[in-house]
Order: structure tokens, then C-alpha cells, then sequence
């Protein structure tokens, strides 16, 4: 292709590049059940409402459904343009494809879908990955979140990601990419918190705790001795929580929800701990 010729072909796709093709093509609608069909679902703690069956008919729902979340998946998607035009110009450019072959607008077209379907689910494997997608998606108190200096910081950025770094690499087939999905919690990372303080808990407090609790085994010969076993017992047990209180205070994240006066949050946090244990142990 040459001159004018060349730029006429521009102007003619510059529709289907980045903000247009995605908006113009409903992008989101038309392809989100064939990306959650590229994920292979793990699912703890399955529900009457939320399980295998179920799953990718819920969450695609609920992306096309609710305009927030949607509106942050497509704006992160559109900022991916500009690595689309590199695609374009390989087609252009391209010895077996004429201007005037009749798929030539499917091929860009094609090409186009594959990249941002790469990309959204991307996006949307880091969010099961990282605890954010599935507690926003499924939470109907959700808002509360987007409400909250901290957990909105932690949801923008999540949306704003552009480098993702996968292994083993995210293929485009069905049930491809595995994800564990820890059904029921409500609030974003609460599942990577809770793992760093219980690895701190197995790691510093369970010995000791072990070696407290066989203190009540032993068999006393008097009243002094039980009541100085009973004191000794105590003081370790408030040395224990001291120290888990330590730890706690060491993450903003907890720091950030016993701070609320709002009572909502820090009642979430006690549920989505008391699941999170039934989900450890079962």
C-alpha cells in the first residue's frame, strides 16, 4: 500500500483501534463467558447461590450488570490501545493480505479480540488471584468499599494494572488457568492478611501456646500451686494476645478497619475470618 491509499486504509480502521472498537464492538457483553471459560474454577466453600454449577453464569452477570465495576474493566482496557496499533500496522504491512480482500476488516477485527481477551483476562485472573474480584462481584454491600479512602486505593489500583506477570503462562482455551476461589469473603485482601497473620501465629505463638495449655494437664498438690499455675497460665495467654496485637497493628489494612467508626466493616472482617477458618479446616 502507497500515499494516499495507505492513510485512507488508516482512517478506515481507525475506529476499530483502542476507546472505539471496544465501546462500538460491546467488547465486554459479547466476550466475558468466553473468557471465564478460559479459567478452570477451584471453589471453597460452595453455596446454594455461588458454586461450580453456577459460577461463570454469576460473575458474567454481574460484570455486564453492574455499571461501576464494568465501567473500571472497560476504561483499563481502552488504555491498552496503544499496543493494538502495532497489530494493525503488521496487518497492513502484510504480503498475503490485499486491500481489497474481502476479510480484511475481519482479520484486524480478529486480531483486535484476541489481544484485549488476552488482557481481560488478565485483569480478571489477577482479581480472583489477588481477592478483590470475587468479594466486589459478589458482595452486595460492595459499595461500602468504594466509600473508603483505603479499599478504594486498593480497588483502583487493582483496575489500573498494566504488567501482570503470570507462571506458567495465561493461555486463550477452555479451563486453562487455574484459580482457587475462596467464596464468601467480603472484604478485598482479607484472605492475604489472614494468611500472614496465621503464618505468624504457626510460626512465633503456637509452640509456646502448646506449652501454656500443658500447664493445665499437670496434677498440683495444693491450692498455691494450682493458683500460681492459674496466674502463670493467664499471664501468657495476655502476653499471646498482646503479641498477635503487635502484629495486627503492623499491616494498615487492619490498622485502616479497627479504626472505622463504622461498625460495618469490622463486623465484615469478623465474618469473613470465622468463614475463612471454616474454609482452612474443612
Amino acid at each position: 500500500m502507497q500515499g494516499k491509499e495507505n492513510n485512507d486504509i488508516f482512517k478506515i480502521i481507525s475506529k476499530n483501534i483502542p476507546n472505539n472498537f471496544i465501546k462500538e464492538s460491546n467488547f465486554i457483553d459479547n466476550h466475558i463467558y468466553s473468557i471465564l471459560n478460559y479459567i478452570n474454577y477451584n471453589i471453597l466453600f460452595e453455596t446454594k447461590e455461588i458454586n461450580s454449577k453456577n459460577y461463570i453464569s454469576e460473575i458474567a452477570q454481574r460484570i455486564i450488570q453492574n455499571k461501576t465495576i464494568k465501567d473500571l474493566f472497560q476504561t483499563n482496557i481502552e488504555k491498552q490501545g496503544n499496543s493494538s496499533k502495532d497489530i494493525i500496522i503488521e496487518v497492513l504491512t502484510s504480503d498475503v493480505l490485499e486491500v481489497n480482500d474481502v476479510d480484511f476488516m475481519d482479520v484486524i477485527n480478529s486480531k483486535l479480540v484476541n489481544i484485549y481477551s488476552l488482557y481481560f483476562l488478565k485483569i480478571i485472573l489477577t482479581g480472583f488471584k489477588d481477592n478483590i474480584l470475587n468479594q466486589l462481584l459478589i458482595n452486595k454491600n460492595y459499595e461500602i468499599f468504594l466509600q473508603n479512602d483505603f479499599f478504594k486505593n486498593i480497588i483502583i489500583k487493582y483496575f489500573e494494572k498494566k504488567t501482570f506477570n503470570f507462571v506458567p503462562p495465561i493461555k486463550l482455551g477452555i479451563n486453562k488457568n487455574n484459580i482457587t476461589i475462596y467464596n464468601g469473603l467480603q472484604i478485598p485482601h482479607s484472605k492475604i492478611y489472614f494468611d500472614k497473620i496465621i503464618k505468624y501465629v504457626n510460626d512465633e505463638i503456637n509452640e509456646r501456646f502448646i506449652e501454656n495449655e500443658n500447664l493445665l494437664r499437670k496434677i498440683y498438690e495444693d491450692q498455691r500451686e494450682i493458683f500460681e499455675m492459674t496466674e502463670e497460665h493467664s499471664n501468657h495467654m495476655k502476653r499471646f494476645e498482646d503479641n498477635i496485637l503487635v502484629e495486627l497493628n503492623k499491616y494498615d489494612f487492619f490498622k485502616e478497619i479497627y479504626n472505622q467508626t463504622n461498625d460495618k466493616i469490622k463486623k465484615l472482617l469478623r465474618e469473613d475470618y470465622i468463614r475463612y477458618y471454616a474454609i482452612k479446616i474443612i
